[in-house]
């Protein structure tokens, strides 16, 4: 995964918006060819959580595709498909948010979809005792720290401050 990063990018019906942006590179070495369906979610200090492509309109993508002049990047669309094995099938992906909220201590960026592991848990109503199952699914973790206001004007990297594993 790439730093996260905030851009702006002129809108057609006039002024700018800011988005938040990371790239990635997935390489299938499991020894079979695999169906990639990656989601990523953006969770705020403030308790929102933005999915990935919700609110972005395609000329969005489009221009920090063009800024990033990497011929190999895909969108979150296009990037769903079969994995197929070894290094040289790799494959590149750009994901983007808006950045509805500028004024954060904290960002976590949850992607899905790089692992099949998972584990199924029983959650007790409180009420009832009645139990229903939860699927959980490895989740890549990513903590970013961008430490208050953030300047959408000034393109920059947001500090990762952890990155692990968690199932959700």
């Amino acid at each position: 995964f790439s730093p996260l990063r905030i851009t702006t990018v002129a809108m057609p019906e006039g002024g700018t918006r800011a988005y938040f942006y990371l790239t990635f590179k997935v390489t299938n070495l499991t020894g079979h060819d695999r169906l990639f369906v990656p989601s990523f979610e953006l969770a705020t200090d403030s308790g929102k959580v933005y999915r990935s492509g919700r609110d972005v309109p395609v000329a969005v993508v489009r221009d920090i595709l063009d800024r990033l002049e990497n011929p190999f990047l895909e969108d979150q669309i296009k990037i769903t498909d079969t994995l197929l094995q070894g290094r040289e099938n790799a494959k590149e992906g750009l994901i983007v948010w808006p950045a509805a909220e500028l004024k954060l201590e904290e960002i976590k960026v949850y992607a899905g979809g790089f692992s099949g592991e998972t584990a199924t848990i029983e959650i007790p109503d409180a009420e009832t005792g009645t139990k229903t199952k939860v699927v959980l699914r490895k989740t890549k973790e990513l903590v970013y720290r961008p430490g208050g206001e953030i300047d959408p004007a000034r393109e920059h990297e947001v500090q990762l401050i952890r990155d692990g594993w968690i199932m959700r």
